[in-house]
């Protein structure tokens, strides 16, 4: 058995990396990815059993981060009404870990992933996005009687994922992207709060 160099297992990667970003996955040719690797397509073999198994092992660490991201921010805040002034706060906790986070991987998964066990992910993320805004929602609803129809938070929610996506598809530098990234989120919690806030001032 030939034996497994780390560089040429970074490098498959890598441009593994570049062809679904550029491509997704179905469109990808795992010829070139060899050939841009330095590689043969077979000596890809001996590092990945098949093009899925590539596109798992790169999005799987982001796919699981991205979750703890949402999840933590979810937990935390669940069934309580952010106070405007801790929107600051919140926002450096948050940025500290957007460009772990918020990444052209992110972008692969969402947008590129189908033909694999990932392709329902935008959905996914959808609902989970919709899951948390319906907390906030119910909160705003008990504060000021106003009520929301559902296909709101689904609206809300696939809106908000394509405006990262967007942020995530144009910027080039990291440090744009988490000033983008965290204008963007604290825009989302600013209208979010918005309804109640108009609400209380009759405005």
């Amino acid at each position: 058995m030939q034996v497994q160099k780390e560089e040429v297992r970074d490098a498959i990667m890598e441009k593994a990396a570049d062809a679904f970003f550029q491509q997704g996955f179905e469109k990808a040719s795992i010829r070139k990815i060899a050939k841009e690797a330095g590689t043969t397509i077979g000596n890809l073999y001996n590092y990945f059993e098949n093009k899925e198994e590539l596109f798992y092992i790169i999005m799987k660490p982001t796919y699981d981060r991205f979750i703890s991201f949402m999840n933590e921010h979810h937990n935390h805040h669940e069934g309580q009404w952010i106070n405007p002034g801790e929107i600051q706060d919140l926002l450096k906790e948050m940025i500290n870990d957007l460009d772990r986070v918020f990444t052209r991987e992110l972008v692969i998964l969402i947008d590129g992933s189908k033909g694999t066990r990932y392709e329902h992910v935008r959905e996914e993320l959808i609902l989970f996005l919709i899951e948390h805004l319906n907390g906030h929602l119910r909160e705003i609803t008990q504060l000021t009687n106003r009520q929301f129809q559902p296909e709101f938070s689904r609206a809300i929610a696939s809106g908000f994922l394509d405006g990262v996506l967007s942020i995530l598809k144009t910027v080039c530098s990291t440090e744009e992207m988490k000033t983008l990234i965290g204008q963007y989120i604290l825009f989302y919690i600013f209208g979010i709060m918005g309804f109640a806030w108009t609400e209380k001032t009759g405005r």
